[in-house]
């Protein structure tokens, strides 16, 4: 199947973290993280904002959801758009809803550190491996000119090994911060995430050999995993046995389990 992809579809390398000010982007800038959403947010509702722009503008929108509650959203939204114009004026437009609607006092809007298309599709690639959902609420939405594209397609035909390198560098970049300030905690839930960059998210796992994913050149770059780190948030009675065999699992895996409170 081939698609006529638009210029966001070219590879683009990884920026260093630059948050908007005043709904200024950097000029070639085409991909904005939203944070800190009204749990109520829905793609459609993100949407239905973009509407006065038209619907060819954007190529990529992704409201990741909570790993164990998957009614609930991470409050983290990451779109691209197809041109820096058409992301300027995406910027500006959610910051007049948000000054119009309560809800969207607490959220803020930001250049996200991954640019393009190709790039965003690798790091989610990276970032669930062999799991990674290829329909559904917890992937991505790609389109090619307003029409809506499989994901899958759309990995096959822009996920370059360029593009997983990159990725690659931004979750190494991450593992390392992390590693530095010494966070080693129990179950990591991408709902807990507040940072500038594309999220914070853990080292994926190896595909397996049947994964469903098209991605030939996985193998030869995913890392070694020497440790794993969790964040878990407010517990409910349901969630104790759940914490508990996760415990015990990372303490037969890794020797010790730290908390950090």
């Amino acid at each position: 199947m081939t698609l006529p992809w638009p210029a966001s579809g070219r590879q683009r390398p990884m920026r260093q973290p630059s948050a908007v000010s005043s709904g200024i982007l950097e000029e070639d800038a085409t991909t904005i993280m939203l944070r800190s959403l009204p749990a109520s947010t829905s793609v459609r509702s993100l949407l239905h904002v973009l509407e006065p722009l038209g619907r060819a503008v954007y190529d990529f929108v992704y409201l990741p959801r909570c790993t164990r509650q998957r009614h609930r959203i991470v409050e983290l939204a990451f779109l691209n758009f197809a041109d820096p114009v058409a992301a300027r004026a995406a910027v500006q437009i959610f910051f007049r809803h948000a000054l119009s609607e309560p809800s969207w006092g607490r959220t803020r809007i930001s250049q996200a550190r991954l640019q393009g298309l190709p790039n965003n599709l690798a790091y989610y690639c990276l970032r669930f491996g062999s799991d990674a959902p290829l329909d559904g609420p917890d992937a991505p939405l790609v389109f090619a000119f307003g029409s809506r594209v499989p994901l899958q397609v759309a990995v096959q035909r822009l996920v370059t090994e360029e593009a997983l390198r990159t990725a690659q560098q931004l979750l190494d970049t991450e593992g390392q911060r992390r590693r530095e300030e010494g966070l080693s905690i129990v179950d990591m839930d991408w709902s807990r995430v507040r940072d500038e960059r594309h999220g914070t998210p853990m080292m994926p796992s190896e595909p397996s050999p049947n994964s469903s994913m098209p991605m030939p050149v996985f193998r030869g770059i995913m890392p070694r995993i020497t440790s794993e780190m969790f964040f878990v948030g407010d517990l409910g009675m349901e969630d104790t046995d759940h914490l508990l065999r996760l415990i015990r699992e990372h303490e037969r895996r890794h020797g010790l389990v730290i908390f950090m409170f």
